[in-house]
């Protein structure tokens, strides 16, 4: 096989790997997560919301400020969340005095009874830790630029599956030591329905559901299953290429005030 053919079986298998692999999903829908303020909109994100072949769902969210920021979002196809990463490339800042802020990688794997972490410094350190996790819960760190408004939507599904009995679980990643990580029990979230009405979500007119918890206050989803305001954060040019839709369970709606 001379040098020519063999350039050409590699194009050919590329060019195949990448039919293959854009066919292994379906974009369903994509948008901005917004921080809102008096003077306005700030986009903070950009995502992505795909389907798989298997039935589950993936959101693939670059941060808009830093877009070497990109997390991954991964849910069942009740749209429970099972895992959640964060990838970022090392920050050059222009002031000097401050030190260099390193990349690497935070991943988390949502098993039935049991949780994992592992992170990956920039300099290729890896730590990883496994416990046990009373379901269903949700796990956090410091990151100081997640999108919380795909975090309270996987939150409040959990809430809504009847497990709980409306109380989600959450375990903090703490770095107590330099490349060694830790996962303790952190404060629950209970979240309760408050109520429906009409409101402007996604570009539209349409019904939603209101929540409260003990610590989150202006938690709106729409009867499609998506969290579109939360705090000072909200979903702004939302785009919707496919019907989608895994509407919150019943179980929050029977708490709601007559």
């Amino acid at each position: 096989m001379n040098r020519i053919t063999i350039v050409k079986c590699c194009v050919f298998f590329l060019l195949f790997h990448a039919i293959v692999c854009a066919q292994d999903r379906t974009l369903l829908a994509e948008g901005d997560s917004v921080a809102t303020t008096k003077s306005g909109s700030k986009p903070i994100s950009h995502w992505k919301l795909w389907q798989l072949n298997n039935g589950e769902y993936e959101v693939i969210d670059t941060g808009v400020r830093n877009p070497s920021v990109v997390q991954t979002f991964r849910f069942d196809s009740q749209f429970m969340p099972i895992g959640f990463s964060m990838k970022y490339a090392s920050l050059e800042l222009k002031d000097s005095r401050i030190p260099r802020f390193p990349g690497g990688e935070i991943s988390f794997e949502y098993k039935p009874k049991e949780l994992t972490c592992e992170t990956i410094s920039g300099d290729g350190a890896k730590s990883t830790k496994t416990v046990p996790a009373v379901p269903p819960y949700v796990a956090i760190g410091e990151f100081y630029d997640l999108d919380f408004i795909w975090y309270m939507t996987g939150v409040v599904h959990l809430a809504s599956s009847g497990k709980g009995n409306g109380q989600v679980h959450v375990y903090a990643m703490t770095e107590e030591k330099l490349h060694e990580i830790e996962l303790k029990p952190d404060r629950p979230l209970r979240i309760s329905l408050d109520g429906d009405g009409t409101e402007l979500a996604l570009g539209r007119m349409q019904r939603v559901k209101k929540y409260k918890s003990e610590t989150h206050d202006g938690l709106i989803g729409t009867d499609q299953g998506l969290i579109v305001r939360f705090n000072m954060y909200a979903v702004d040019n939302y785009k919707e290429y496919e019907p989608w839709g895994v509407p919150f369970g019943n179980t929050l709606n029977a708490a709601a005030p007559k």
